[in-house]
């Protein structure tokens, strides 16, 4: 996937309308567990990896999916200066600087849309 498909990365599927849609009215129906692996669906639709995971000590939250690599890469995750957890791919061969690149683009939509 090239950078700029990455900014315009917007996700069509019923699961963020639903989800949006729930958190506009009663308040979010999925917990956090579900909200973690709907994430991780939709990077791994923009970057391969072999395992994903997000840790939030002061919620008390920690998902990992798939199996841990040798290579990572880690990112915290801010809201206006407030700290909303860390999540870290893995995989068995190094990330390119371009996928890292594609990564952090894509992760402010992605983690807006699943409201962490």
């Amino acid at each position: 996937m090239k950078n700029n498909e990455a900014m315009n990365y917007q996700s069509a599927s019923n699961d963020t309308t639903l989800l949006e849609s729930s958190a506009r009215g009663m308040g979010s129906v999925f917990n956090m567990n579900e909200r973690i692996h709907l994430l991780a669906s939709r990077l791994s639709k923009i970057v391969e990896f072999d395992s994903f995971s997000y840790e939030n000590e002061i919620e008390g939250v920690s998902v990992s999916i798939g199996s841990m690599e040798l290579h990572k890469c880690s990112y915290k995750i801010k809201d206006g200066g407030a700290y909303c957890g860390e999540f870290t791919l893995t995989r068995n061969v190094p990330f390119k600087e371009e996928e890292l690149m594609i990564i952090e683009t894509a992760m402010g939509s992605i983690i807006h849309t699943c409201h962490l």
